[in-house]
């Protein structure tokens, strides 16, 4: 994976035969960490999808961010894993903020779905803008290893039925 990353970046040779850079502790944050993650983590989906398929070929790939307000759900709940793993317990505290009471459908399904499999989801995460800007970023990197045209799209702007699936973090992929 890192060899055709270094590739994509316009790099030649193998990276595993250069020189190590200098190290500045400065570059490693959780930011830069969490980053690193949700590329190489959408990557690695949109490979299963394609996979999961039988496409040997792509022709857009449709990646959906998550709205804010799933944000706030999201860091919520992440806190409330620190107090307690019991799923009614969580709940019932989510349901009392009521900015999040009119999702309470959404968040009684994926409160059990991210307990199941609390270690694949980030605890650090971005603003909604911040993660859409990330992903406009890397949208070069992904067209190249995939060959294939890239949308990136916040969940309230498509119409993809998949989009409400989109969580910080972990937005919906679409595959044409």
């Amino acid at each position: 994976m890192t060899e055709e990353i270094w590739e994509m970046i316009g790099k030649k040779g193998y990276v595993s035969l250069t020189s190590w850079p200098s190290y500045d502790n400065e570059l490693l944050t959780q930011e830069s960490d969490y980053k690193w993650n949700l590329m190489n983590n959408i990557i690695d989906d949109i490979n299963k999808i394609k996979l999961a398929l039988k496409k040997d070929s792509l022709e857009k790939i449709s990646i959906i961010i998550a709205d804010q307000w799933k944000l706030r759900f999201y860091s919520k709940f992440m806190s409330l894993l620190e107090e307690t793993k019991n799923q009614g317990e969580i709940i019932k505290i989510l349901m009392q903020d009521n900015e999040l009471k009119m999702y309470g459908k959404f968040i009684s399904q994926n409160v059990g779905k991210i307990l199941k499999n609390v270690g694949k989801y980030p605890k650090f995460t971005l603003p909604s803008k911040e993660e859409f800007l990330f992903f406009n970023e890397i949208k070069p990197v992904i067209e190249k290893k995939f060959r294939s045209e890239v949308q990136i799209k916040f969940e309230k702007d498509s119409n993809e039925q998949k989009a409400a699936q989109a969580l910080p973090g972990k937005p919906a992929i679409v595959i044409f």
